[in-house]
């Protein structure tokens, strides 16, 4: 195909305006300079250590056992149960009557052991006697095993002292004072247990905090 004349190439139009070697080095280095980054125009990557860090996800309000350095953290009212559990007092309510601080098995046991010991010249206070164990867990329809563990927890609820511990060579059962229902409030409040803490089918004492070290639980 002929060319057409008069159409001149682009190569030939740069060569037409060189005047001096200035020129070329000038056309040269347009051609290969790169652009550059204007700022502002793309934001520029941020350092990690300026960087805001992530707030973690909130968890669910669930009971936890705080103990040592983070009991001194929470804010408010605390106070610790029998368990040396520390818990809020949103946890907790006061309680008026023995009752209040027993599980079902526990009244059951401490009711049932105050009307054994009562009898003529028994005081209002509190009730002594020996009771056979077997004879406990009869009238109170528990095994000899449940009795056990609620007997102890009786005793550390302050509603039972056991007086005088069973003699096995003689065959003589143990001797129990069992407090009435007002003597076992005011032990209780002495000991600076105000308070009883519900967990399930857990029932404990409390108190304050700064309260329960040093206290009398004495009757």
């Amino acid at each position: 195909m002929a060319r057409r004349r008069g159409t001149e190439k682009p190569v030939e139009t740069l060569r037409s305006s060189w005047t001096s070697n200035a020129d070329l080095e000038e056309t040269l280095a347009s051609m290969f300079h790169r652009e550059e980054t204007v700022p502002g125009d793309k934001l520029a990557p941020q350092s990690p250590d300026k960087l805001a860090p992530t707030p973690p996800a909130k968890l669910a309000g669930t009971p936890v056992k705080v103990t040592g350095v983070q009991a001194d953290n929470m804010a408010g009212l605390l106070y610790r149960t029998m368990d040396g559990l520390v818990v809020d007092a949103k946890c907790i309510r006061p309680f008026e009557a023995a009752q209040n601080g027993h599980t079902h098995s526990e009244h059951l046991v401490y009711t049932t052991m105050w009307r054994m010991l009562g009898g003529a010249g028994a005081t209002t206070d509190s009730r002594e006697g020996i009771l056979p164990m077997r004879q406990i867990a009869g009238r109170a329809s528990l095994s000899v095993r449940n009795l056990r563990r609620v007997l102890h927890s009786l005793v550390e609820k302050l509603a039972v002292d056991v007086t005088e511990y069973e003699d096995k060579t003689k065959s003589i059962p143990r001797r129990y004072r069992v407090w009435g229902p007002r003597a076992v409030v005011e032990r209780r409040r002495r000991a600076g247990y105000t308070h009883v803490y519900r967990s399930r089918n857990l029932i404990t004492l409390a108190g304050p905090r700064d309260n329960l070290a040093g206290t009398d639980q004495s009757s």
